[in-house]
Order: structure tokens, then C-alpha cells, then sequence
């Protein structure tokens, strides 16, 4: 299972079509289609009955919205929480003993401060 199956899955239910999932995904029908298959076929269930008038899950698909959803979730707060901000290539941590930090810790700091400067000018 993969993420951008599950967000397949989610648009599918959003737009109660497999073509209008695929308008919102920018992505042909077959590909929503592969993804919908791929997502089926990984779990052994049929998620989603297509008909003339759109798309509606089985109970299966229902079961899974729940998790889906959760996990896309999970997935956006790990990325929000881990992504750097603009312009930062880095986070370093530095671990002193309080009684090390005006001799050694604040001096290392203000070293890596002014290179920092020193290299982005």
C-alpha cells in the first residue's frame, strides 16, 4: 500500500467518480484505475463498485476510508514536523554541561555562528 494510493482512494470518495477523482488528481482515468486496482489487489477486497451513475464504496472501502484518512494525516504532520524551514540546509544539536558552557559551549557557538555569516554573504 502506498500513500498515493490511499490519496487515489480519497479523491474517488470525495468526487464519487473515478473520472472526476482523476480531474482532481490531474491523472488520466486508467491511472486512478491502476491505482484503485493496485490498492484492491494489495489488501485482496474489493473497496470501491463502480456504476453508470459514479463510484460508492463496499464495506471494505468504508473500513478503510477511517484508516486512509488517518494515515494521510499522520503522513502531512511527519512532513510538516520534519521539513526544514526555507533557506535552512540543516538542524544541528549540541549537547555542554553547564559548567562547560562559557568556556567551550557559548565560544563553539558564536564560531559557527560567524562562519554561517562568513558563508552566506
Amino acid at each position: 500500500m502506498n500513500l498515493v494510493a490511499l490519496k487515489t482512494l480519497i479523491a474517488i470518495i470525495e468526487t464519487g467518480s473515478l473520472i472526476k477523482a482523476a480531474d482532481q488528481l490531474n491523472v488520466t482515468q486508467s491511472t486512478v484505475t491502476a491505482r484503485l486496482q493496485s490498492l484492491e489487489s494489495s489488501l485482496g477486497q474489493k473497496l470501491v463498485q463502480r456504476n453508470k451513475t459514479g463510484a460508492s464504496l463496499t464495506a471494505s472501502g468504508i473500513k478503510l476510508k477511517r484508516y486512509a484518512e488517518v494515515i494521510l494525516e499522520l503522513w502531512r504532520q511527519a512532513q510538516a514536523e520534519t521539513a526544514l524551514p526555507p533557506g535552512m540546509a540543516g538542524i544541528y544539536h549540541l549537547g555542554c554541561l553547564p559548567d562547560l558552557w562559557p568556556q567551550y559551549g557559548q565560544v563553539l557557538v558564536d564560531l559557527v555562528r560567524q562562519s554561517t555569516k562568513k558563508n552566506s554573504a
